[in-house]
Order: structure tokens, then sequence, then C-alpha cells
């Protein structure tokens, strides 16, 4: 059962985990000491960071998260850095969309075979007139088999992403 909680609490909440993070900070680091930092996106972090730290702080935020909200809106609407920055695809991507989405994994992991194959199905995708979520499905369909072979090619030479 999930209670609701008043703005006036959600405060008060807040509050007491940055003090907590504070409290930890203070414990177990230096700050006078240069330090690096991988966080999620919790939209606090970087002003807690900077109080602390000052100019003795280099802040990345985590690939797994940046990677996970790219690839999928798992992003908790309270992280505004995340929300922003990654997760403002809807869940039925246009091909349009898909290829915007590759192209940031592309930081990550080389997808260039994958935005070749998309630039060709956006470009089809301009030159139509109006919508076709038939033309639509068949086309992600298509992409879908495209990855299963890629995945299955790299399994056979035993390689990663």
């Amino acid at each position: 059962m999930v209670l609701p909680v008043s703005p006036l609490q959600m405060n008060s909440m807040i509050r007491r985990i940055l003090k907590t993070i504070r409290t930890f900070l203070a414990r177990h680091l230096d700050p006078n000491k240069g330090t690096f930092v991988v966080t999620d996106l919790y939209s606090s972090y970087p002003g807690v960071f900077r109080e602390f730290f000052g100019e003795n702080l280099i802040h990345q935020l985590s690939l797994l998260h940046l990677n996970k909200g790219i690839v999928n809106d798992s992003c908790n609407s309270s992280l505004q850095v995340c929300k922003s920055l990654i997760c403002n695809f809807p869940r039925n991507t246009t091909i349009e969309q898909e290829l915007v989405k590759y192209r940031l994994l592309n930081i990550f992991y080389n997808s260039d075979a994958e935005i070749q194959v998309l630039k060709g199905m956006a470009e089809e995708e301009q030159l139509m007139k109006e919508k076709d979520e038939e033309w639509l499905e068949k086309k992600k369909k298509a992409f879908k088999t495209f990855l299963y072979n890629q995945k299955l090619e790299r399994r056979r030479k035993g390689q990663n992403l």
C-alpha cells in the first residue's frame, strides 16, 4: 500500500537524505584531496558534492544509468537531470527517434552498423506523407531481426558489445 506524501514531508525527507550524504562524506573522505565520484542520476548530488569538495571534485554520472535512460525510460520522474537529458522518448518510437537513441548509444558502444540501417529507414519515413502504422511495425520488426543477427554474429566470434 502506497501512502501519499505531502510536499512538506517530501522536503523533510530530502533534507534528511542530504544530511546523511554530508555526514557520510565528512566521515569517510577528505575534502582537501582531489576526488573522483561516479553517481547515479539523483539531481541533488552535484550540489552536495560541490559544497563539500569545492574545486577538488570530478563528478561523473554513471554510464550504466545513462545507458539505461537511453534504452528504456526507466528513469524515476524525480530525477530531473535524467528527464531533461535522456528520457524524453515515447514508448512507441518512430524510426527517427530510434536513430537518435542509437546515436546516443554510440557514445558507449560502436553502433555504426545499426545507425546505417536506421538512417535508411528514417529517410524512407521522412518521404512518407502520412503516418503508416503497418509500415512502421514492419520496419521495426526488420530492425529487431537485424539486431538479433548482429548479436548472433558477435557470439559466434566470441565478442561482447
